[in-house]
């Protein structure tokens, strides 16, 4: 396609819905090995939310489950 001939119609702009940002998980990497991470169930291809804390806290692990799609994310502790 050559540059002149391309159309640079203007898009007309629709009414912006509220922006969603997705939150990460913040590991702390002094209590949890971020090497230890496995994940199971839920959509892989997600824009993962997860809440600031774990949803399980064991002595030896955490995970947190994604918001939308309950995706879980584990972590083992530190030894």
């Amino acid at each position: 396609m050559e540059k002149e001939n391309m159309d640079t119609t203007q898009i007309p702009k629709t009414p912006e819905r509220p922006q969603y940002r997705s939150r990460k998980i913040l590991l702390d990497s002094d209590v949890y090995c971020p090497y230890s991470m496995r994940q199971s169930h839920g959509d892989v291809h997600c824009d993962h939310d997860f809440e600031v804390e774990p949803n399980v806290v064991q002595s030896t692990f955490a995970i947190w489950n994604c918001t939308i799609c309950g995706r879980a994310v584990r972590f083992d502790v530190w030894n």
